[in-house]
């Protein structure tokens, strides 16, 4: 496949000279060193893209959990605070009513 003595080299049935080989292996490499850099910048982008998406749905999660007990905790001071209305109210009807 290589004749050292012509200097000219055979690549895929084509004959090319010395030049030839340099220039298209550059390329190759070139060619491998861009993919590998683009594949490089997908993985880093597709981590920060998952990491933000993370945390974004737990940050979700934990505000729905709070906004939860804070709506339990609403509704037990609104029932507390009803009652106590009822009472005062049961109070002042008792006080209004004529003595027998």
């Amino acid at each position: 496949m290589e004749k050292q003595d012509k200097k000219v080299r055979t690549i895929q049935g084509k004959v090319v000279s010395n030049k030839a080989v340099s220039d298209e292996a550059l390329s190759l490499l070139i060619h491998k060193t861009n993919r590998d850099a683009k594949k490089g910048k997908r993985i880093i982008v597709i981590s920060v893209l998952l990491a933000g998406l993370t945390v974004l749905v737990s940050g979700g999660i934990y505000y729905y959990f709070e906004l939860q007990s804070e709506i339990t905790s609403l509704e037990r001071k609104h029932k507390i605070a009803m009652q106590q209305m009822r009472e005062q109210c049961f109070r002042w009807l008792r006080s209004r009513e004529p003595a027998h």
